[in-house]
């Protein structure tokens, strides 16, 4: 709560602190997974459970850390162990605004379908996959998980870089 990233890692983990005593919606378990000092602080002075804390992850996040993250996760998640992952993180929308954003990483959500352009009623596109889609989805999907919680650790770090050049320019 205190230093020069002002009050960014208290806001990210009131976001990510509904689910703080264990229950979610409709007395869903909920495991907290947290990275860094200052949310497992957070979490532990408010009296939630950490399924899993880690200060490894630095300020030069790679593809690796994702990977080390999300991948067990994913596998708790197709065997029936997990009903939805989901990432809070500070989503940098400028320098002045990061604001704390929480997001659900799996199950995967489809993109809503496009609009077809006006006057274009009726048309269709046919597509071919090489070898299938199934097998496509199955290299696809991994990759896009762990790119979805990379992106959360490079846009938080982005966050937290741009609060601190803010107070040390408004610094006097």
């Amino acid at each position: 709560k205190r230093g020069l990233a002002g009050g960014g890692s208290a806001n990210r983990g009131k976001e990510g602190g509904v689910p703080v005593a264990g229950e979610g919606k409709a007395g869903t378990k909920v495991e907290l997974q947290v990275i860094g000092k200052r949310g497992i602080g957070y979490f532990k002075s408010v009296g939630g459970e950490l399924a899993t804390q880690r200060i490894d992850v630095t300020d030069r996040t790679t593809a690796e850390n994702a990977s080390e993250i999300v991948d067990a996760l994913m596998t708790e998640y197709i065997a029936g162990d997990l009903d939805g992952v989901y990432v809070t993180y500070a989503k940098f929308v400028s320098a002045l605004s990061t604001p704390p954003t929480t997001e659900r990483i799996l199950p995967v959500t489809p993109p809503a379908a496009r609009k077809e352009e006006a006057g274009a009623v009726g048309v269709q596109h046919d597509y071919l996959l090489y070898p299938n889609a199934e097998a496509i989805l199955t290299e696809l999907l991994p990759s896009y998980v762990r790119n979805a919680v990379y992106r959360a650790l490079v846009e938080t770090v982005a966050g937290e870089q741009s609060a601190r050049r803010t107070a040390m320019k408004n610094a006097t």
